[in-house]
């Protein structure tokens, strides 16, 4: 098989067939790519299939989801319409299936020039190795060593839009995805879903996705002075499909592999390209794996680049959920949960912190030797390193410590060293080099970090382990979680002064680092605890969290801050920056981070900021206004991590529990604020009536912005002489008139009084 591909690398053109087009038609599931002129040749055979081919002529190539969500994204992509359709000069193919018999059955081969047809060959390897990382010849050579998967892949060189990039991929939790390359470095996701979405429309069979379901790692890892890495780790997984012998392994293409070795101790064949180019690890099993066996194979590797120097015995450390080998999966991989053991040598003049429990830390020679113990499947394993003054507390049985750089990070450091070598200009803008320390604030951060987790304790429920390691990184403005282990940034550890001084205590970066630590805790539950399906229902992590630290907001600052919390996420949400559309007007929450484009860089934020608000939406739903009782509330989330804390869980699922505490099918919510982007504008005016004696609240509506039959709640705070009562206003598009009972005219009146509904409310009294 390794010699195949090797060959396959290299290979030219086959000048022996050389197929003259006309009017040839190849269907694939969404996309339909016709050959009107031109000539074509195949790629030599590689595993005894013919696997390959090149085209130039005249060619149009048309695409068409199916889903209201997919199909708005194809025009939005596109600036045109819902359904692709371009002309095309340049096309190559790549299949497993039968193209070569339906390509030589409408047209006729015969021995012909293949040189001009070479140079796209060559066009083609290039983007696919230097500009998309993408090894193609391993990713067919799966499949056609399996025993099924109808694999295509095309990439075609359009008029319109440069090189677009269809692929029908059997084992993939999506199967079907259309990509445009537009640059050496960018690249665009227009379309992405799985082969159901296409109902009747499709006659291609899906296969099994679970291929392999890994059940330890242990890692052996030593770390030397020059911040190089070398380990050696143990991989015990299950087979739970039969066929596959070539797989696919996540692991940081600069970390080289020198060998791996199966349970036997036989060498396994493996493929790993330059470390620049199309690098990822691919490893040739003896034989097709059988369902039902469990194996483990032995990789040893190492690599200069994963942790990275960044002054003073600061160092950031990268790669961090693939500086371990782990079988690939169909779906997220933080849901191939595993047991992992970890054990590392390093310098003695540094230290390391790691994920799970610490069952040894000794002083060996020159090294530190530190062993770490996941004690049960994790979905990840990690470490921070560098030289920390540690901080530890304790309370209501959590164990936390702080872990901060004794020394400056390179940004500091050379903050530091300008304010020193001017004084009169430090003096003048109000900063001292002194003020430039991230260990003092080790107490207040440990505090803060047992207050969150004692609060998230009583809101969502226990955690099995009962500590929690807060590192510092040398990165200012953006933060991590690992199981028990967080990496935050070195901004968060800096005084009230410094921040004053550096102008980070006002607008959005005040709003970070007062909400960064706590959600990083929060992602102990959502992400750790329960993990996400796949990148659609990444909302219930990072909007999950996003809302803990809000909510921790609000415990510990009070309901002024958590207001204006809201109404920063509406901003988010609704608002547009400069020329490009709202993250909202971009898509559906259930698209997730591939809703990032260039007609709004921010939309794949919407995981965060409107996930958030959503569960706020629910939270509120479920809330009782007259009691202030989220009792119902707390019980879904207690009970949404007891029940996915092994597996898991997908927006479905979670929509079945919301619907379970709320005594009704929600399934409408979810409809419309997950999987739909509509958002309401509500106006209108109300008044007081009497009615055979009795007071009356008269409603008179009207909803825009949103399809006709779109629901929604609007709670109503309404003060009298007792006291203020606050009922709700169940309203359907496109409005109308509302009517309630009333003990008698209140004081006042307001809507929506904790910004329940995302949305524009007007309402004023006539």
């Amino acid at each position: 098989m390794l010699t195949d591909y090797r060959a396959a690398r290299e290979a030219a053109l086959d000048a022996s067939r050389v197929v003259t087009c006309e009017k040839i038609e190849l269907r694939r599931p969404a996309a339909t790519i016709t050959l009107d002129s031109g000539k074509l040749a195949f790629l030599p055979p590689m595993a005894g299939r013919t696997y390959g081919a090149i085209f130039q002529g005249q060619g149009t190539f048309r695409f068409a989801a199916q889903t209201p969500s997919e199909r708005a994204e194809t025009r939005r992509r596109s600036r045109k319409s819902e359904e692709l359709e371009d002309s095309f000069t340049e096309l190559l193919l790549l299949f497993s299936d039968a193209t070569e018999a339906e390509l030589l059955k409408q047209g006729k081969a015969a021995p012909g020039a293949t040189d001009s047809l070479g140079s796209t060959l060559k066009s083609a390897r290039e983007l696919f190795r230097e500009q998309l990382h993408f090894n193609a010849e391993a990713s067919v050579l799966r499949y056609l060593t399996r025993p099924a998967g109808a694999y295509c892949l095309a990439l075609v060189k359009t008029k319109q839009f440069g090189y677009m990039l269809y692929e029908f991929a059997p084992a993939d939790a999506e199967e079907i995805s259309l990509l445009r390359v537009k640059s050496a470095d960018s690249s665009e996701i227009w379309n992405s879903f799985p082969l159901s979405d296409l109902g009747k429309k499709t006659e291609v069979a899906p296969i099994p996705k679970t291929i392999l379901d890994s059940k330890q790692i242990d890692v052996d890892t030593a770390i030397a002075g020059n911040a190089s890495l070398a380990a050696t780790a143990v991989v015990s997984f299950d087979a739970k499909l039969a066929g596959d012998q070539l797989i696919r392994i996540n692991l940081a293409s600069t970390l080289r592999v020198k060998e791996i070795k199966d349970q036997s101790g036989a060498a396994l064949g493996f493929i790993q390209e330059n470390e620049k180019r199309d690098g990822a690890l691919w490893v040739i099993a003896p034989a097709p794996l059988e369902a039902g066996r469990a194996y483990q194979w032995t990789f040893s590797y190492a690599g200069k680049d994963v942790i990275q120097k960044a002054g003073e015995g600061n160092f950031f450390v990268g790669a961090r959920s693939s500086w371990f080998p782990r079988p690939s999966t169909a779906g997220e991989d933080f849901a191939d949960r595993a047991i992992f053991h970890t054990k590392f040598r390093i310098p003695k003049s540094f230290s390391l912190v790691g994920t799970g429990k610490e069952v040894r830390r000794a002083i060996e020679g020159k090294e530190e030797v530190t062993e770490w113990d996941s004690q049960r499947p994790a979905t990840v394993a990690g470490f921070n390193y560098g030289k920390f003054s540690i901080k530890s507390m304790e309370a209501n049985g959590f164990q936390v410590s702080v872990y901060a750089n004794s020394g400056l990070a390179d940004e500091l450091n050379e903050l530091r060293m300008l304010l020193e070598s001017n004084p009169a200009a430090a003096a003048q803008i109000g900063i001292s080099s002194g003020a430039l320390n991230t260990t003092g604030m080790s107490t207040k951060a440990a505090a803060e970090a047992l207050q969150a987790l004692n609060l998230y304790t009583r809101l969502f429920g226990e955690l099995p382990d009962k500590f929690l390691r807060v590192t510092q990184q040398p990165d200012g403005f953006f933060g991590q979680s690992w199981p028990g282990l967080l990496f935050l940034p070195y901004t968060s550890f800096l005084d009230g002064t410094a921040r004053n001084q550096l102008k980070l205590d006002r607008g959005s970066m005040r709003s970070f680092l007062e909400e960064v630590g706590p959600h990083e805790i929060a992602h102990q539950w959502w992400g750790h605890a329960v993990v996400w399906r796949d990148y659609r229902d990444q909302w219930l992590s990072e909007g999950f969290a996003d809302y803990s630290s809000a909510l921790y907001l609000q415990a510990t600052k009070g309901m002024k801050p958590f207001l204006q919390y809201l109404k920063h996420q509406q901003e988010h949400i609704l608002v547009p920056v400069g020329t490009a559309i709202s993250a909202n007007d971009a898509g559906p929450l259930s698209l997730g981070y591939r809703l990032g484009g260039t007609d709004c860089p921010q939309a794949g934020q919407l995981i965060y900021t409107k996930g958030a608000y959503v569960l706020h939406m629910i939270r509120m739903s479920l809330h009782d206004y007259n009691t202030g009782s989220d009792a119902r509330f707390l019980n879904l989330m207690r009970e949404f991590v007891t029940a996915y804390s092994d597996k898991p869980a997908s927006t479905a699922d979670f929509a079945a529990l919301v619907s379970k505490h709320a005594g009704e099918d929600m399934s409408y919510f979810f409809n419309q604020w997950v999987y739909a982007s509509a958002v309401p504008k509500v106006k209108g005016q109300y008044s007081f009536t009497q009615e055979e004696g009795k007071t009356m609240l008269v409603l008179d509506s009207q909803i825009t912005g949103v399809p006709a039959g779109f629901r929604l709640e609007i709670p109503v705070a309404l003060k009298f002489k007792s006291g203020t009562r606050v009922g709700r206003f169940r309203m359907v598009a496109p409005g109308g008139q509302l009517k309630a009972a009333l003990p008698e005219i209140p004081e006042s009146v307001e809507f929506n009084p904790t910004l329940e509904l995302l949305g524009e409310v007007d309402l004023k009294k006539k």
